[in-house]
């Protein structure tokens, strides 16, 4: 899935915070990048927010990768293992 505002793939633990604090009906979606600047915010400031719903036991992030901050480089992408899926 595509982000509507850039057309970067959308992150799984963006596709998350997207139904948690977005819409749950959401069918557009925003990679983290512009999901940070959507809400004038800091992409390691959303993947702390998706690590804490992950520990509060929201069943959204139970089973998928949230990246560690530093590893996010400029180009907004994790610079760790390959990408993930969605599926």
């Amino acid at each position: 899935m595509a982000c509507v505002d850039c057309g970067k793939p959308v992150e799984p633990v963006a596709h998350a915070l997207a139904l948690k604090i977005v819409n749950p009906c959401a069918t557009e979606f925003r990679c983290l990048d512009c999901l940070a600047k959507t809400f004038g915010s800091s992409v390691e400031r959303l993947l702390d927010a998706a690590r804490n719903y992950r520990f509060r036991g929201c069943v959204l992030f139970k089973d998928i990768e949230i990246p560690d901050a530093s590893r996010w480089d400029q180009s907004g992408r994790d610079q760790g293992a390959g990408p993930a899926s969605l599926s």
